[in-house]
């Protein structure tokens, strides 16, 4: 059984895996309420892949799932031409991005 203990000089806090498992629950719900309603710009996006290169993550990232992110509602808008700017939608981007992270962090889509 896994037990979780954090001490201090004065005080000792013991969870079991079933409580453990609880406070994740909750604080992964506490994270996905934060972002109900928020809309993320093309700089959160790269603030939250910790410093993606923008033309990489249009390029590796963005446009091969174009067809995908459009059908999900992750992405509220696209620049047209060289002008405009994306927008998405944060809970639906947020979990697209955990979903995906491993080939976002490893050079995209080719």
């Amino acid at each position: 059984m896994q037990q979780v203990k954090l001490s201090t000089d004065t005080d000792m806090v013991v969870l079991t895996q079933t409580e453990l498992d609880e406070l994740r629950k909750q604080s992964q719900q506490a994270v996905e309420e934060s972002l109900i309603g928020a809309r993320w710009t093309m700089t959160d996006v790269i603030k939250r892949l910790s410093g993606y290169r923008r033309e990489e993550l249009i390029t590796r990232v963005l446009i091969p799932n174009k067809d995908e992110l459009d059908k999900i509602g992750a992405i509220l808008s696209w620049p047209i031409g060289r002008s405009g700017r994306y927008l998405f939608k944060a809970t639906v981007m947020a979990q697209w991005m955990e979903d995906n992270l491993d080939r976002i962090s490893h050079g995209g889509w080719d």
